[in-house]
């Protein structure tokens, strides 16, 4: 709405300035006014004193007299009309912007279904996998609204395209009609030659030397007059034309804007939710509501993409640096599985990312790692782990050296020695041993992909370690 609302402003600051042109070509522009004006008071005397020695000089016929000053009229009528013809033609083309920017508009949406609908195929699951029937029958439901709706645009689009081709030919016989107003102009200044000579012809000889002298001194005054009127006026549509040009380059980013952002939220609009869509995604799981931060599952995601060896295709998000939680999901079936409390190291996250990763930090691993095989772990209160592979290194790769693993806590405890320690099953007032360990099993099987958001505030610095993220 934000972009929409910028690229109306843009597009009525070109049609203002184009606005402009009409007082360009009416007079009605200061600058040119006052040529107008300037010119005029020049030529005044000038045709003055023309007009004074014809109209004195009997040999001249009244009808002569009379045919060069209708001829006069004609011209400056003539001129009017070009001027006049001139606004027709520069409202035509406001009105052809105007439609431009409508078919923009639509040209965009449908470019956005048009991806979204390419995205969506994409999507589609193989029909062996699990769930597959279902999952794909929703992607085809939004494929079919995808396409009613990009079908009925662009059966608007091709009207307005027609309406578009109207307008230009109008325009273009708008344009024939001047260049044939220019013509008889021409023509008039032909006629407006051959009365001149008429006169000169006719005129009493004593009288023909003072005639001629200011017949040209009229004509010079007058050709000067315009031609600075002429300069003024191309002056002025050269600085609108600029400015047009100027504003259509950024009506041309706001376009591109647009675009894009149009794609995004028609996705996000005709999404079953998924890791290609990783806004919807968040929602449908029901993660804005269950406390995730955003950041975190979107680096999730990110990375989560880039793996060549996604496991057993779940995936658990420890939120390390927020509400100290763990959000497991199933990402073949896109499902929210299990959300439970964590307890992280004692020393948090660590006074680095990467001295977290050393020998005896008490630290929380940032990163991706994946889930091993469980391990009895006699001598320990917790009497069976789960072995953590580190799969980034710098950053987790000592995972396994240093023990770091998944294993259930005692009750009240709330912080480990750096390991994934998840709250007990506990049974009458007491820890569960085997349930907490079949809880552990079930929640945490092997290959799960485990990824440790490393805080807003370490996010850089974990971006500049990974080659996930």
């Amino acid at each position: 709405e934000e972009l929409q609302s910028k690229k109306t402003a843009k597009t009525s600051e070109i049609t203002d300035e184009q606005a402009k042109k009409n007082d360009i070509y009416s007079g009605a522009n200061e600058n040119v006014k006052k040529a107008i004006e300037e010119a005029a008071e020049n030529e005044k005397t000038a045709k003055e004193a023309y007009d004074e020695l014809v109209n004195n000089d009997e040999n001249i016929s009244d009808e002569l007299k009379q045919r060069k000053d209708e001829n006069l009229t004609n011209i400056s009528n003539k001129e009017s009309e070009i001027n006049d013809k001139n606004v027709e033609i520069n409202n035509k083309e406001i009105e052809i912007t105007n439609k431009e920017s409508e078919i923009s508009d639509l040209e965009s949406s449908i470019s956005a279904l048009s991806s979204t609908i390419s995205s969506l195929q994409g999507q589609k699951k193989p029909s062996t996998e699990e769930g597959a029937a279902e999952y794909n029958a929703q992607i085809d439901a939004k494929i079919s609204e995808a396409e009613a709706k990009k079908n009925q645009l662009e059966s608007q689009l091709e009207t307005k395209k027609g309406e578009l081709e109207t307008l230009k030919t109008d325009k273009t016989n708008l344009e024939g009609e001047l260049d044939t107003l220019k013509e008889e102009l021409t023509q008039l200044e032909d006629e407006k030659g051959e009365i001149e000579q008429e006169i000169l012809n006719t005129c009493s000889p004593e009288k023909k030397q003072a005639i001629q002298e200011a017949m040209e001194a009229y004509n010079t005054a007058r050709t000067e007059g315009k031609q600075k009127v002429e300069q003024v006026k191309q002056a002025e549509l050269a600085a609108i034309d600029s400015s047009i040009e100027t504003k259509k380059g950024e009506l041309d980013e706001i376009n591109k804007l647009i675009e894009t952002k149009k794609t995004e939220e028609t996705k996000s609009e005709y999404s079953v939710g998924g890791i290609d869509n990783p806004e919807q995604f968040f929602k449908d799981l029901g993660l804005d509501k269950a406390g995730l931060d955003y950041k975190a599952f979107s680096m999730a995601i990110e990375g989560y993409k880039n793996l060549e060896d996604k496991g057993n295709g779940r995936l658990a998000i420890f939120d390390a640096a927020g509400n100290k939680k763990c959000y497991i999901i199933d990402m073949n079936n896109n499902k929210l599985l299990y959300t439970t409390d964590v307890r992280l190291g004692s020393n948090g996250l660590g006074g680095s990312i990467q001295g977290a990763n050393k020998e005896g930090s008490h630290a929380t691993l940032s990163g991706f790692m994946q889930v091993g095989s469980p391990y009895n772990a006699s001598g320990h209160f917790w009497s069976e782990g789960i072995r953590l592979n580190g799969l980034e290194s710098g950053i987790n790769d000592n995972a396994l050296s240093k023990g770091v693993v998944i294993h259930y806590v005692k009750s009240g405890q709330n912080t480990t020695w750096g390991c994934m320690g998840i709250p007990p099953v506990m049974n009458g007032g007491s820890v569960d041993h085997a349930a907490s360990k079949a809880r552990n099993r079930e929640m945490f099987p092997t290959g799960t992909i485990v990824f440790t958001y490393p805080g807003a505030d370490r996010e850089d610095n974990y971006r500049d370690l990974s080659n996930l993220c």
